[in-house]
């Protein structure tokens, strides 16, 4: 940025940007890496919802639609790095490592209200900040020559990120909206969110006047959805300018879509007063890896002492109200152990663990306390599942 404002003094460009030398260049936001060991200091991170995290280097360009990103450092049983800009003067959570990148000037382009734009306490002409800005992207060769070299007023406009993002439900025979999901539109290390409506709609928190890059993390504060090991499930979309429409259907990501419903409205939506399957989230939110295989799901929070997930799931290929209601009956068996944990343990010992710990054999053979165990973990699971997944 310094480099930059150095070229607009030394240009004609000067003379029409009137407080172009009183501007200083001062660091307003820090480019931080965390890395985090394990669940739990991820956890901590997402205990703080300012904290806008990406599991990729912000200062790179996403050039292909895709999953995840895994910084080839990390071993196997680490979550990956995370990447944010932050405030100067925000404090940061405790108990995690981070690493300080560069620190950052970054004018504030949005001005929704005013032709000026404020920065490190002083306000500037929106002109000013935007020539600023373009230079620092054209010396970098990021700016995209073709929108700067329109002289049109409406190539330069402000636009706000919005859309509509939906999934395909059978029992409907329709798309209906992903309630609840984060949509994320960044640009270099501005990102600014909106939450999907009921309908499918949406719309961000902020303006940009160049594209953005699109993303989706399947997670809120009480749960969040994983794919692979230790790696959030997240959906990288298209780099444009304009609405982001998304409908999904028969694809990895209708699969995390409507596991997030289940999970969503479980904890945000009718659930007949029945308790959360976590009370705090944060820290002790649930975590559900979506595995794409079909077979037998299930909940074992003592996975996540090895690095697993509290629910691994297992409905890959099935329709889409099999999803939704296995997703609900294995949140229902977490919200069965939140109620009485004690009662819960005893449960599993007696249906799971101590019929199975001779062999694989007897664990087919629990007997009458195990199975009379094993009949009560299930029912309760069951009707929540059929209750709820009717109130669809």
């Amino acid at each position: 940025m310094k480099k930059a404002l150095d070229n607009l003094k030394k240009s004609n460009a000067s003379s029409k940007l009137s407080s172009i030398k009183d501007i200083e260049i001062t660091t307003t936001h820090l480019y931080l890496r965390f890395k985090p060991k394990n669940q739990e200091e991820l956890n901590i991170l997402a205990i703080d919802s300012t904290l806008v995290l990406y599991d990729y280097p912000l200062d790179y360009e996403i050039t292909e639609i895709g999953y995840y990103y895994r910084d080839p450092e990390v071993s196997d049983d680490q979550p990956t790095y995370q990447y944010c800009a932050i405030p100067v003067d925000k404090k940061l959570p405790k108990g995690v490592e981070y690493e300080l990148i560069a620190n950052l000037f970054i004018p504030d382009e949005d001005n929704v209200d005013s032709t000026e734009g404020k920065t490190s306490g002083k306000l500037y002409s929106s002109d000013l900040i935007d020539s600023l800005v373009d230079e620092a992207l054209r010396i970098t060769n990021n700016l995209d020559m073709a929108l700067h070299n329109k002289s049109s007023k409406v190539s330069a406009s402000k636009w706000r990120p919005a859309g509509k993002i939906k999934v395909w439900d059978d029992v409907q025979n329709t798309f209906v909206g992903v309630e609840g999901v984060q949509v994320r539109a960044r640009r270099w290390f501005t990102t600014h969110r909106g939450f999907v409506k009921a309908d499918g709609s949406y719309s961000c928190d902020g303006r940009f006047r160049r594209d953005a890059n699109y993303s989706i993390d399947w997670d809120r504060h009480y749960f969040a959805l994983q794919d692979g090991l230790l790696n959030g499930a997240t959906y990288n979309g298209p780099k444009k300018r304009g609405n982001w429409d998304l409908n999904l259907k028969d694809d990895k990501q209708a699969y995390y879509a409507t596991i997030f419903l289940a999970a969503h409205d479980y904890f945000y939506r009718h659930n007949y007063g029945l308790r959360k399957p976590s009370n705090t989230g944060g820290l002790g939110r649930i975590t559900i890896k979506a595995r794409e295989a079909n077979g037998k799901s299930s909940h074992a929070e003592a996975r996540k002492l090895y690095g697993g997930s509290d629910i691994s799931l297992k409905a890959w290929g099935d329709p889409s109200h099999l999803v939704y209601g296995t997703t609900i009956h294995e949140l229902a068996h977490a919200s069965h152990k939140n109620i009485d944990r004690d009662a819960y343990i005893d449960l599993t010992w007696k249906g799971w663990i101590s019929p199975c710990t001779p062999s694989s054999e007897s664990c087919d053979h629990p007997g009458p306390t195990g199975a009379d165990a094993r009949r009560v973990m299930e029912t309760w699971a069951t009707t929540v599942e059929i209750v709820l997944t009717n109130l669809r």
